[in-house]
């Protein structure tokens, strides 16, 4: 099937998707590695969604499975700061949303907020972090304002916004 020549763009973008599948598959052969043979782990989305600043907390709480997860990663289109907290396992009404213990970006043991917003570098980088093996289980999750906390102010915010969480898992 040919493109017609009336859409230069989109021949280019054709051309240009085609020279980069070739040249990918020309550096793999030359390593000597098969094609088939690659398993490249992907991220797995674990919560998905579109709050309303008017929903009850209870709306904002997810429970999810971090059994297998090695890695982390929040994202946030609210024009304010959004935190992704966890509910602590001996108090369900307590939040803990420092994540101790988790490792940052720079890999060094810190209190990490995952926190994101469409204004801030994390939502923009989409920054992974790495979860301790004593977090990796079953959690519930609540997005607020603040650390620590699962209320939000309608006012503070300009209407409904979206959010994604993101987990890299152990391939056996």
């Amino acid at each position: 099937m040919s493109i017609p020549r009336t859409d230069p763009e989109i021949r280019r973008i054709v051309k240009n998707e085609a020279l980069q599948t070739y040249t990918a598959r020309r550096v793999f052969r030359k390593a000597g590695i098969l094609l088939e043979s690659i398993v490249l782990p992907r991220p797995r989305t674990i919560v998905d969604g579109i709050i309303n600043p008017l929903e009850h907390n209870l709306a904002r709480m997810w429970l999810v499975d971090l059994t297998n997860a090695t890695q982390i990663r929040f994202t946030c289109e609210s024009n304010v700061t959004m935190f992704l907290n966890r509910m602590t396992s001996t108090d369900a009404t307590a939040l803990d949303a420092t994540w101790t213990a988790m490792m940052g970006a720079n890999s060094s043991n810190a209190t990490v907020n995952l926190s994101a917003s469409r204004t801030t570098t994390d939502a923009g980088d989409l920054l992974w972090r790495t979860i301790p093996e004593p977090l990796r289980g079953p959690q519930r999750f609540c997005l607020g304002h603040s650390s620590g906390d699962p209320s939000l102010d309608p006012n503070r915010l300009d209407g409904p916004f979206s959010f994604a969480v993101q987990v890299k898992e152990e391939t056996l």
